[in-house]
C-alpha cells in the first residue's frame, strides 16, 4: 500500500529554537503515518533571522539590529549549528508559490508554533495566506496545534481567517482559549492538543543529541533559560543560589544584555547543544513555553516565570498537564521545593494520546 506523501507548513527557518525543534517533533510524528516533507518557505521578514546581522526595516528590527551587532561573535558559531540542523533534520522540500504543484502531495498540514499570529510572521503585521495554505485549492488541508499567541483578531481580519479556514478538513490548536475563540468564530470543532515537541519520546531526542558532539559538564547544574530579563527570574536564581549551593547555574540565552547572574553563561548553543543542556540538566528555571515543553519532555524538576509575552501559552499548558503550581508570579518568593519534584506525567500521557488519534484518524481517511 502507497505511503501518503505530507506536506508541512511550519516557521522552521529561524535561530528560534522551539521553531526549529517544533518543527523536527512534528516532522518526526507524521512520519509515522507517511512519507513528511517541509515546505521550506522562508518569507522575507522570517528569513532575516539567519543572517548574522538584520539591518532594520521597522524600530523592532532596530532593536535587533543592535542585538545582532553586540553578539557577531558567538552569533556566527550559532547560527552555523542552526543551519546544519535544519538541513540535516527537516526534510526539506523546495517551495515556489507562484508555480507550485499541490498534486506533490496527499495532505497538507499547518503546523504549530505561531503561524497564525500577524505579528509574528509579518513586518506589518499582516496575515500571511501562505501559513493557510492559500494556494491549495484540490487538496485537503488540516491544522495541527497551530497558534495565534495572544494575538487578537480584528474584525476584518477575523472575516479573512474564516475564510481561509472554511475548507479546512480539521483544525485544532495549541492554546485553549484559542480552541474556544475559533470554535465560536468558525461554528466547529476546533480542538486544543499538545505541541509537537510534547509528542516525541525521549529516546526519539536522544537519537539526535548524540549525532553530535556535545561535551558532558562535570559538575550538576540547574539550567537557566531565558526568553527575556525579567525581575521574576532574578529572583528565582537567586533563590535557586541559596538552596543549592552546590548545584551550578549555568544560563542559556541568545541576548547580549541580560546579563543573569549564572556561574556560566552559554550563547552558541544550536538545537542539539539546546537539547543537550536540557537533558543534562538537574533542574530548570525558564520563562519559556518551550523551556517548560522540554522540562517536561525530559521529566526535570521546574520553575516558569509568568512571562511578559504571550503567558497564555505557558499558563494554558500547565493548566493542561496539572503543574500550575510551578508558575511563578513577582509575589512570590518560597516556591515549596518544586526544584526537587518530578514533574508528574498522567496527564501529558493522556493528553499525548488524544493527539495522537487526532493525527491518526486525519492521516488514515487522507485518500
Amino acid at each position: 500500500m502507497r505511503r501518503i506523501r505530507i506536506g508541512i507548513i511550519t516557521i522552521h527557518a529561524t535561530d528560534n529554537y522551539g521553531a526549529v525543534i517544533q518543527a523536527f517533533a512534528f516532522k518526526t510524528v507524521c512520519e509515522k503515518y507517511g512519507d513528511a516533507f517541509i515546505l521550506d518557505y522562508r518569507s522575507e521578514y522570517l528569513a532575516k533571522n539567519l543572517s548574522y546581522i538584520s539591518f532594520p526595516s521597522s524600530f523592532r528590527r532596530l532593536l535587533r539590529f543592535f542585538k545582532d551587532l553586540l553578539r557577531i561573535r558567538s552569533r556566527r558559531i550559532t547560527l552555523k549549528r542552526f543551519e546544519e540542523f535544519i538541513n540535516d533534520e527537516l526534510n526539506l522540500q523546495n517551495f515556489q508559490k507562484t508555480d507550485f504543484d499541490e498534486s506533490r502531495f496527499d495532505i497538507y498540514v499547518s503546523g504549530s508554533d505561531q503561524i497564525w499570529n500577524p505579528k509574528c510572521v509579518s513586518a506589518c503585521n499582516k496575515i500571511d495566506g501562505t501559513y493557510f495554505f492559500d494556494f491549495v485549492v484540490n487538496k485537503p488541508k488540516a491544522s495541527y496545534a497551530s497558534s495565534i499567541g495572544s494575538y487578537q483578531y480584528s474584525k476584518d481580519e477575523e472575516r479573512i481567517v474564516t475564510k481561509l479556514l472554511s475548507d479546512y478538513k480539521a483544525i485544532s490548536v495549541r492554546e485553549k482559549n484559542t480552541s474556544t475563540y475559533l470554535s465560536e468564530l468558525l461554528s466547529r470543532n476546533v480542538k486544543c492538543l499538545l505541541d509537537p515537541t510534547l509528542l516525541l519520546s525521549l529516546e526519539e531526542y536522544q537519537e539526535i543529541i548524540h549525532s553530535g558532539f556535545t561535551p558532558s559538564r562535570q559538575r550538576d547544574y540547574i539550567l537557566v533559560y531565558s526568553i527575556q530579563y525579567t525581575n521574576t527570574l532574578k529572583r528565582m536564581i537567586e533563590n535557586a543560589k541559596n538552596c543549592y549551593p552546590n548545584f551550578e547555574i549555568v544560563v542559556l540565552e541568545q541576548n547580549p544584555w541580560d546579563f543573569f547572574e549564572g556561574d556560566e553563561t552559554i550563547r552558541t548553543a544550536g538545537p542539539r547543544e539546546f537539547l543537550k543542556l536540557f537533558s543534562d540538566a538537574k533542574a530548570i528555571l525558564t520563562d519559556s513555553f518551550h523551556g517548560v515543553c522540554f522540562s517536561l519532555v525530559f521529566k526535570k524538576p521546574f520553575l516558569s516565570a509568568l512571562p511578559k509575552h504571550h503567558p497564555n501559552r505557558i499558563v494554558s499548558l500547565l493548566s493542561l498537564v496539572g503543574e500550575s503550581d510551578r508558575l511563578v508570579s513577582d509575589e512570590e518568593s518560597n516556591y515549596g521545593g518544586m526544584l526537587e519534584s518530578i514533574p508528574r506525567t498522567d496527564n501529558l500521557k493522556k493528553l499525548r494520546e488524544i493527539s495522537f488519534q487526532y493525527l491518526k484518524v486525519l492521516f488514515e481517511t487522507t485518500v
